[in-house]
Formats: structure tokens, C-alpha cells, sequence
């Protein structure tokens, strides 16, 4: 377990942050700084689920004649709540611990 621990943190960590944070400045211009933290938190969603159901899949399953299937599944059961949470839960409340902690 504390390889997926490892491998998931390096992927976003290294990979899905900066690719996140272009694809939203590519449709944002920062005008509104609202709209600018919910893409980056739509595409931090959008590919963190896909890349970790993907390693998920061939970590648990292996790689067999249907992998396709069952990630795609694995994706389409875990987006809907992983995209909720982040957007109506977790996010806030990061963003209150982040401005308690370094508070001016």
C-alpha cells in the first residue's frame, strides 16, 4: 500500500498539478478568480481520476483481456463523488486550514 501511496503522490505531485493549472489558464483568463479555482479543480479532478483508476485497476486486477472495461467503470463510479467532494468539501476546507495556518 505504501507503493500506491508513493506512486500517486509523485503522479500528482509532479504531473497532474502543472497540467491542471495549464489547461485552466488556457480557458481562463483570471479576470475571475472564482471560475479560475473551480477549472483548476475540475481538471485536478478530471485527471487524478483517471490516471489513479487506471494504476488502481492494473494494481489490483493485473493486466487482463478486459482492463478497458473494468477501468472505465472503476472511472465512471468514482468521478461523479470525487468532483463533489472536491469542489463542495474538501477544497473549502483546505482553503480555511491554508488561510488559519498562514494567516497575516
Amino acid at each position: 500500500m505504501a507503493e500506491l501511496f508513493g506512486v500517486v503522490f509523485c503522479l500528482v505531485f509532479f504531473v497532474v498539478t502543472h497540467v491542471a493549472l495549464y489547461l485552466a489558464r488556457r480557458i481562463n483568463d483570471g479576470s475571475n478568480p472564482i471560475f479560475m479555482m473551480l477549472s483548476i479543480q475540475f481538471f485536478t479532478v478530471c485527471l487524478v481520476v483517471q490516471s489513479i483508476t487506471l494504476f488502481a485497476t492494473f494494481f489490483h486486477n493485473g493486466f487482463t483481456y478486459n482492463w478497458f472495461v473494468q477501468w472505465i467503470t472503476l472511472a465512471v463510479e468514482c468521478f461523479p463523488m470525487a468532483l463533489c467532494l472536491q469542489i463542495a468539501l474538501i477544497g473549502p476546507f483546505v482553503r480555511f486550514c491554508f488561510r488559519r495556518i498562514f494567516a497575516r
